[in-house]
This record gives structure tokens, sequence and C-alpha cells, in this order.
């Protein structure tokens, strides 16, 4: 079996660099401004394509690349949405409808 490239270091500055990755950079941590969460989602301005970080996945998309999701607000107030995904080098569409639950900060969604 012959793989595309090596994926164990030989050089010492990646090794040096993926050791830091790893350790996450603890001395920069200072440096960092906290994190701070927004009390309600603007959901006009939430609407858009935006890439999925993270998910659990279902059978049709586990093992699945590239993962987008479009949200737009539709005339009677719920969100259409376009799951953009590639699973095995194929592409794959799905179109559910997410429902607000939580119209208070936006934040609680249904699909």
């Amino acid at each position: 079996m012959k793989f595309a490239r090596n994926i164990f270091p030989t050089q010492p500055l990646e090794i040096l660099l993926r050791t830091l990755n790893d350790l996450g950079f603890p001395f920069m941590d200072s440096q960092r401004a906290e994190t701070q969460t927004v009390r309600n989602v603007d959901l006009e301005r939430f609407m858009g394509t935006w890439f999925v970080q993270s998910h659990t996945p279902l059978l049709i998309d586990d093992h699945s690349s590239n993962q987008t999701e479009t949200y737009a607000l539709n005339a009677s107030g719920a969100i259409d949405v376009t799951y953009h995904f590639q699973r095995f080098g194929r592409e794959f569409t799905l179109e559910p409808e997410g429902k607000v639950i939580n119209k208070k900060t936006n934040a609680h969604w249904s699909m």
C-alpha cells in the first residue's frame, strides 16, 4: 500500500510546530480576551452560508466532509436550510426547514 505522504514528522521544525500546536500555545493564553455570548441571535444577520464546525452525524452524512449550511428566512417566519456536503467523493444536498423554538432569544431551533 502506498501513502500519499508521510504522516509522521521527520524534520525538527515540523516536530516543534506540531508539539506547540498540540499544547495549544499555552504561553499565549494571557493575551486572549474572554469570549462573551450575545443575549439573543439577530436572525437577519445570521442568515447566509456557514461552514459546519462540528455535528453529530446521521447515517446519510457519516464520514462526510466540506459541510455547509445556508439559512434563509421565508415568508412564514421559518428558516429554509440547505445542507450541502460531500461523502466518498459524491455531493449531497438536503433541504430541511428550521423553526425557531425560543422566540425570546432566537437561539433554540428545531428542524
